[in-house]
């Protein structure tokens, strides 16, 4: 035990007291590297074990800042030699990561833990490791020191840290004490493989020669041979093929040395390997040959492997497991010079991988004119196409069109080696069409003047005058028509180009075409001409233009709408306004339904008022019927819009005219259903009474819809409760075949007779009782309103 001096409690308290950045005075001495009247921090109770706030005692600081006149000391004064940091080191390890060799040897004199283990399970030892210090390991190894313990981290080992981290002589030492050299880590890896991956020739001699196994394998199957391949260690890959290593053994993917070689561009050992007799026509567990693999890598040390596996015999047409060739392969890897190399040495120029796409297709996008050439001079097909039907030419457009590669020098040596320019794709675009889309000027002269179809349309009938529109690119547009170009030449849909001008609301488009005879009455399949598009765009000019250029305004589409319907549905009144004042159309010209421009817009529903009164005020009948017979305010009547139905009665609407049915506006508001409609209509005058064709009153009608306040109207102002229609019944006859006992009450509360017979003589309450209405008889039976309704 410890026997502390007894001073005063002041110069305790100081000596113990954490100032300047958390040191006591004892700390500060030992950091500044204090040696002198030291012994005055050691006259009081002073606790020499203290931890700071990271686990560091007196002793530590002394480890880590070489302070060996206050660690002696320390170590006179009894401090403890084993305490550990909160990382579990002890001041030993300390020492020896930080080169205070004298405190280490002192540590070690005075009982320090030479097995001690860190958080990470670090030895001192393999600190000596890692700082390459061969004194201490030296005293280590001598106190009995464990070398084979292995850390937490790899499980690697004190000689393993020694090859990671260059420390040969103490390799070397452990060596001569017997060490297990084929130790592995907890991945399989022996100090062998180690030695490969750090590229530790000296350590991996010693370890050869003392008989280490060089064919070993790690937990994921890889050889050693594997391993130094991958790191590119030509030394050790010499030593193990000079001491009996497999040269053909397969890693975790069934590569052998040779294929990793390949892979990792291990040029100078893939050599090495093949001339030590590795198989250079051994496939992996994919089924890729090396010369596959070397197609697949590309670069110089693929290129320089690729030479010396053809003068081997390699097949340089050899196919992988998915039917792509090496030359194939190394256009997919954009390398030119490989590939260049590989139809040097007779790679077949006709195959194609899986999609269809040649050597000479991938070509146009390596941009080498001499490796385009050279396919061609070796028979490539220059028209045969991809599986999408597009040949090298459309490949080449869409290349030299890229931002980036503005020169159409590969387009232009295509044609010139006799390229089809009206070869199309699957979906029946021609390389103009293409050229079109990509926007490039200087291919489309190319392509015009190597005799492409001007007018050779695509699947969808759309030739390149109407792509160039689409595209909307007015120079194109204008080259094409200067070109030739048929105007008129519509797509499947019979959309011409001026219909697609129009739509595209492109004006430029449209006096270019204009200007080209295109026929200004020409409509599509739906029978829609150039005026009623350009009256959808809403574009007046258009509108004037296509009329002063000869527009028809009386053409209508396949459904007999006019110009001036399509103005009235699209809402727009200044065309509207045109076509009436300036263009002459008759308001009130009927399609063929019968239907006038006013009427069609009050069917429509959505059409605003002010366009309807527009009309009127241009002149449109309010008098005119369709061929079933139903004029504008029956129209407005279904269309629920009261606004054009008081309009209408303003503008001297007949309120009491019946339609081929017979039937009033009164009777057609009540059978749409609309309340609002039939209290204006009866507020108005409308008879109560007039009945349609079969006889039925707007109150019979009212008792289907079972609208009670309707009824009440119509009864108010005086509509007989009685009449019956052409069959006799009357409206509480109706009313039970409603099965509306709420109407069947109200009626009767007016007075309704319930004797009234039909024609076939059957009073309501027969009625009610053959179809079981029992609440309607009960009601029919029992009811005796008390009094009539005012």
């Amino acid at each position: 035990m410890k026997r502390p001096v007894k001073l005063c409690p002041e110069k305790i308290a100081k000596a113990n007291v954490a100032k300047n950045h958390g040191y006591t005075d004892l700390r500060r001495y030992i950091v500044e590297g204090a040696t002198k009247d030291t012994d005055l921090l050691f006259s009081s109770e002073v606790d020499i074990d203290a931890k700071d706030e990271q686990g560091l005692t007196p002793l530590m600081y002394c480890a880590i800042y070489g302070n060996t006149v206050i660690a002696k000391l320390l170590l006179q004064k009894g401090a403890d030699v084993n305490s550990v940091n909160d990382s579990q080191c002890t001041a030993l390890m300390l020492s020896i990561d930080h080169g205070a060799n004298q405190i280490a040897k002192l540590l070690l004199d005075n009982g320090a833990d030479i097995n001690a283990r860190s958080f990470l399970g670090m030895t001192p030892l393999m600190y000596c490791a890692i700082r390459d210090n061969t004194m201490i390991a030296r005293c280590l190894l001598q106190k009995g020191a464990d070398m084979n313990a292995v850390d937490r981290l790899s499980s690697s080992t004190a000689f393993i840290l020694c090859i990671a981290y260059g420390a040969n002589n103490i390799a070397k030492l452990l060596l001569s004490r017997e060490t297990d050299i084929d130790s592995p880590d907890n991945q399989g890896r022996t100090p062998l493989v180690r030695c490969a991956e750090f590229h530790n020739i000296a350590v991996a001699g010693l370890l050869v020669d003392r008989g280490a196994n060089v064919n070993s394998v790690d937990n994921l199957g890889d050889t050693v041979l594997l391993h130094a391949t991958r790191a590119g260690s030509v030394d050790i890959v010499n030593l193990l093929l000079e001491n009996g290593a497999d040269i053909n053994g397969r890693g975790r993917r069934g590569d052998t040395a040779f294929v990793e070689s390949i892979i990792f561009q291990r040029t100078e050992i893939a050599i090495l390997l093949l001339a030590n007799g590795a198989d250079p026509e051994m496939s992996d567990n994919k089924e890729w040959r090396p010369l596959t693999r070397c197609a697949m890598t590309g670069g110089p040390g693929a290129r320089e492997i690729v030479r010396f596996l053809l003068e081997r015999g390699a097949d340089i047409n050899m196919v992988d497991p998915n039917g792509i060739t090496p030359l194939i392969h190394s256009f997919r890897i954009n390398d030119p010079r490989l590939a260049y190399l590989m139809i040097q040495r007779g790679a077949d120029v006709h195959t194609a991988d899986p999609d269809g796409t040649t050597p000479l297709i991938y070509s146009v996008y390596t941009l080498v004119l001499k490796l385009i050439n050279l396919l061609l001079q070796q028979g490539a097909d220059i028209n045969r196409a991809d599986a999408a039907g597009k040949t090298a030419l459309i490949h080449a457009i869409h290349v030299q069109a890229a931002p980036q590669h503005p020169d159409p020098r590969i387009v232009q040596l295509l044609l010139r080696k006799r390229a089809d320019p009206n070869l199309a794709d699957a979906s029946g675009r021609t390389p103009l069409i293409h050229a079109v889309h990509v926007q490039d000027f200087d291919i489309i002269q190319l392509l015009i003047e190597a005799d492409a179809n001007i007018d050779l349309a695509d699947a969808e009938g759309r030739t390149p005058l109407i792509h160039a529109i689409i595209t909307e690119e007015i120079d194109i547009v204008d080259s094409l028509l200067e070109s030739g170009a048929d105007a008129n030449m519509a797509d499947s849909q019979g959309t011409t180009p001026l219909i697609y001008a129009i739509n595209a609301q492109d004006s430029n488009a449209v006096r270019f075409l204009l200007d080209s005879d295109a026929d200004v009455n020409l409509a599509d399949s739906h029978g829609t001409t150039p005026l009623i598009h350009a009256i959808h765009t809403q574009d007046l000019q258009m509108v004037v233009t296509l009329i002063d250029e000869g527009a028809d305004v009386s053409l209508e589409d396949s459904d007999g709408r006019t110009p001036l319907i399509h103005a009235v549905r699209t809402q727009n009144p200044e065309i509207i306004l045109f076509l009436i004042d300036e263009a002459s159309v008759d308001v009130n010209r009927a399609n063929r339904d019968g239907r006038t421009p006013l009427i069609q817009a009050i069917q429509a529903r959505y059409i605003d008022i002010e366009i309807i009164q527009l009309l009127i005020e241009k002149g449109a009948d309010i008098h005119n019927t369709d061929q079933d017979g139903e004029k504008p305010l029956i129209s407005s009547i279904y269309a629920k819009n009261l606004g054009v139905v008081q309009l209408l009665i303003e503008e001297d609407a007949n309120i009491h005219e019946a339609d081929s049915n017979g039937r009033t506006p009164l009777i057609h508001s009540v059978y749409a259903g609309d309340p609002r409609t039939t209290e204006l209509l009866i507020e108005k005058g409308a008879n109560s009474n007039l009945a349609g064709l079969d006889g039925r009153t707007p109150l019979i009608h009212s008792v289907y819809n079972k609208d009670l306040k309707i009824i009440r109207r119509l009864l108010r102002k005086g509509a007989d409760i009685n009449m019956a229609d052409s069959e006799g019944r009357t409206p509480l006859l109706h009313s039970v075949y409603a099965e509306g006992p709420k109407v069947v009450k109200l009626l009767l509360l007016y007075g309704a007779d319930r004797n009234i017979t039909d024609r076939e003589g059957r009073t309501p309450l027969k009625i009610a009782e053959h179809y079981q209405l029992w609440s309607l008889v009960r009601l029919l039976v029992k009811y005796r309103p008390k009094q009539k309704p005012r």
